[in-house]
């Protein structure tokens, strides 16, 4: 069995350069960012992973289990910090870039998977990440290696299916948002096998993938129907999501929260927070008409299905108001502003020198800005096949998602990463050109 040694050495020295300076700076990035404080989300997870390696166990269906293990088990070797959590975030990012050129490798050869490999471990933003304590960079992740293994470059075997189904039930455990998306992900396995011939061991492979994903996330579910006390397939926030771009309700900070500045339009940094305590005070001030208990038993369960009723009745009586917020619930996701941007305008990052502030807004900015003019361009140009009918497949759902909820700077991250794959063809369709 090939160690990670001679994979490594297997790797043209360019990519291997890359990689090294990738890791190099995420590490120093970590280095740097040892004494900002967790936020919002990230405290969070950090709560629950600490309670997890207290007690063995989750102690509710809050949160999808993947990433705060993944919070745990870093935590467990390195310390109680975020050093440890970030240093994996590193490790796990660096790891995919191996994954992503061996991966590619196969179908455009050295030269284009040297691009995606490049973009994906150099981007700014990316790496920038390393540091935020969110789902990404292990989601993403996970989505890739998913890939890799569903649309390989040879045959694709019940082995390998098998293992596509377990790296696509845990990304779908770390992100929720996954889940539903499912059939598409066993229509992958039926492109890739040819079904549409009829051939009975295609359709196999795809009873075998949803098998193994509904194996894998099964358990999950069964944990919360024991401490929730009824079945929630994987978390209880999609309600509170759904009603967070659909509701008549003004949100706070909105308009009197704080804002990113120009260059660009100054848009809201959070604007769609600032209502949940609220909302929760009159989801169950509604239940308390009906239940005399309901405010002593009432759960983040129930807030979140009054808040997913709440907005289906929103949708259902404002059609034409839901299909105008789309636009600008997807101008918020794929504004030129960043979390890495909002931690320096909240002084997350403590003092910081004029001309570093102003480096990052810039770098992350125009790194930005240049990535999505070469995710469109590799959208336009990349040849008609099902792996790229899937990476786009792909991008809708999140930009359908977006649009049906809500917009934030980091729902952006998987439509640029199928671009950032898409455009492994780049060169390989210039050299086509070249060619002719």
């Amino acid at each position: 069995m090939p160690t990670v040694r001679h994979a490594l050495q297997s790797l043209p020295p360019a990519v291997r350069w890359v990689l090294g300076v990738s890791l190099l700076l995420k590490l120093a990035v970590v280095a740097l960012t040892t004494h900002v404080e967790l936020v919002l989300d990230e405290a969070n997870y950090v709560e629950i992973a600490q309670y997890f390696l207290a007690n063995g166990h989750f102690e509710g269906a809050f949160r999808p289990p993947v990433y705060p293990l993944f919070v745990a088990l870093c935590q467990a070797i390195g310390g109680d910090t975020a050093t440890p959590v970030r240093v994996g975030h590193a490790l796990v990012s660096t790891a995919t870039g191996v994954v992503l050129y061996t991966w590619l490798k196969g179908f455009v050869g050295n030269r284009g998977a040297s691009v995606s490999t490049a973009l994906w471990c150099l981007y700014p933003v990316f790496i920038g990440f390393t540091h935020l304590l969110w789902t990404e960079t292990v989601f993403l992740s996970l989505v890739i290696w998913f890939l890799a293994a569903v649309f390989p470059a040879g045959a694709l075997t019940l082995k390998r299916t098998a293992l596509a189904a377990v790296l696509y039930g845990l990304a779908s455990l770390t992100r929720s948002v996954l889940l539903p998306f499912t059939p598409f992900a066993a229509l992958f396995v039926l492109l890739q096998s040819g079904a549409w011939r009829l051939r009975p061991q295609a359709w196999l492979r795809c009873a075998l993938f949803l098998a193994v994903v509904g194996s894998t996330v099964f358990p999950w579910s069964v944990h919360n129907r024991v401490t929730e006390g009824r079945w929630v397939i994987n978390e209880t926030t999609h309600g509170y999501n759904l009603w967070k771009g659909n509701t008549d309700w003004v949100h706070p900070h909105l308009e009197t929260g704080p804002r990113y500045p120009g260059p660009f339009k100054s848009i809201a940094m959070f604007p769609y927070e600032g209502s949940g305590d609220k909302l929760t005070e009159s989801c169950a001030a509604e239940a308390a008409e009906t239940a005399e208990d309901a405010l002593d038993n009432y759960s983040y369960y129930d807030v979140s299905e009054c808040a997913q009723q709440r907005a289906t009745a929103y949708i259902l009586r404002y059609p034409v108001s839901f299909l105008l917020r789309g636009p600008e619930k997807l101008g918020y996701a794929f504004h030129p502003a960043n979390l890495l941007q909002r931690a320096l305008w909240l002084g997350n990052y403590g003092s910081v020198p004029l001309w570093a502030g102003k480096g990052l807004i810039w770098l992350t900015t125009g790194s930005y800005l240049a990535l999505l003019l070469v995710v469109l361009l590799a959208i336009v140009r990349a040849p008609r096949t099902p792996l790229s009918a899937a990476l786009v497949l792909i991008a809708l759902y999140q930009l359908a998602v977006i649009f049906i909820t809500f917009g934030n700077s980091r729902f952006r991250m998987p439509v640029l990463v199928m671009g950032i794959i898409l455009a492994a063809w780049l060169p390989a369709r210039s050299a086509d050109r070249a060619e002719e």
